[in-house]
């Protein structure tokens, strides 16, 4: 038909690749069909250079698709081939990377759920008063941090505004030493921003100033609101 016969084998060979595991077994029996009637050197030939290209598939291309999509290092990858091979077979490989991600996810959901355990959400759900977390043995535990670890959950909070308003946003520097009815009596002067930080910055060494002190004061204009 005027096509290569190497296209057409190739062609075969990389629709068998879409088989799990047995793909290549299946691709390659063209391959020797094809060339046994053209001796055994090109016999021989033919399987070398198919068995070459199996082998960069199977150890460097899916592997590294595969860590792509479930996020594991290429080298890990073969590992957990390798062993679900070991251990249940055909069978032990088709489902081995499923199964790891599975359990990963689980632990992974555990573990960020036991970090959020801190003080402060032991407040919000009413456990502990405001009082008692002052003084929790806990309360200067940091749960997330930037380079704490390769992904951080940050916390999303949509509030409406009105012209006027103030924003605060501190660590605990601020927060710790200062309580919410005096840092709310200072926001509500008729400073500038910049005085109303200079204040409350006095007020927290005024406490004792035992943390880094830092915050950030906005104030919400009109033009704020129709932006």
């Amino acid at each position: 038909v005027g096509v290569p016969a190497w296209l057409i084998l190739g062609l075969v060979m990389g629709i068998c690749e879409l088989i799990p595991y047995v793909g290549p077994l299946i691709g390659t029996l063209p391959i020797i069909i094809f060339a046994l009637p053209l001796g055994f050197s090109t016999l021989l030939w033919s399987l070398g250079v198919s068995l070459l290209v199996q082998q960069m598939e199977g150890y460097f291309l899916s592997p590294r698709l595969m860590a792509g999509a479930t996020g594991l290092h290429p080298v890990y990858v073969v590992l957990l081939l390798s062993a679900g091979g070991m251990l249940g077979g055909l069978m032990g490989m088709v489902f081995i990377l499923p199964l790891f991600v599975c359990l990963r996810g689980g632990a992974r959901a555990l573990y960020e759920t036991g970090k959020k355990e801190n003080v402060n959400s032991l407040v919000k759900a009413g456990l502990i008063t405001e009082e008692e977390a002052a003084h929790h043995e806990n309360r200067n535990m940091i749960t997330r941090a930037v380079g704490a670890d390769h992904r951080i959950e940050a916390d999303f909070f949509v509030v409406p505004v009105l012209t006027g308003d103030r924003i605060l946003i501190c660590t605990d520097g601020l927060h710790g030493e200062v309580g919410i009815a005096e840092m709310t009596s200072i926001m509500e002067k008729n400073e500038t921003m910049t005085e109303i930080c200079e204040e409350l910055l006095e007020a927290a060494k005024a406490s004792g100033g035992n943390d880094n002190i830092t915050m950030v004061v906005v104030k919400v204009t009109e033009d704020d609101i129709y932006e």
